[in-house]
């Protein structure tokens, strides 16, 4: 499975990137069809996540010179992920804190790929990569 879009590196500390991310999802969601994108977190490192906004169907053109004005430090990629191992949890949005309490119980994810709707309903596909082995 390919990925396309926006990464930015997101700060962790204090649990910032919540706010980070949701902003974004808000401003790529206003160039972009919500229902179309995926929202991609991987490479945790140093009290930081690489997030990632785009779409797996290569629907969209990534160019567009507001993203970069918005996000001068962001950048357009490309990211291979496996096809087989993802584990999928839904729920509300407003319910992510739970949803992901009951994720982490059984440790730290290699992968996570985030939908959201306009009607507030949230999916989750993650891959602990180690658990394939």
């Amino acid at each position: 499975m390919e990925l396309k879009g926006i990464l930015r590196k997101l700060d962790c500390s204090e649990n910032k990137q919540f706010n980070e991310i949701g902003e974004f999802w808000d401003f790529m969601s206003k160039l972009y069809p919500k229902n179309k994108l995926k929202g991609l977190g991987y490479n945790w490192k140093n009290n930081y996540i690489d997030y990632v906004i785009g779409d797996i169907d290569n629907d969209f053109d990534y160019s567009v010179k507001k993203i970069y004005e918005k996000y001068p430090d962001s950048k357009c990629i490309v990211i291979q992920l496996p096809d087989k191992g993802w584990e999928i949890y839904s729920g509300k949005l407003n319910d992510i804190e739970n949803i992901y309490k009951n994720i982490y119980q059984n440790g730290p994810l290699d992968y996570e790929i985030e939908e959201i709707d306009d009607e507030g309903n949230f999916r989750v596909s993650i891959l602990r990569q180690h658990t394939l082995e």
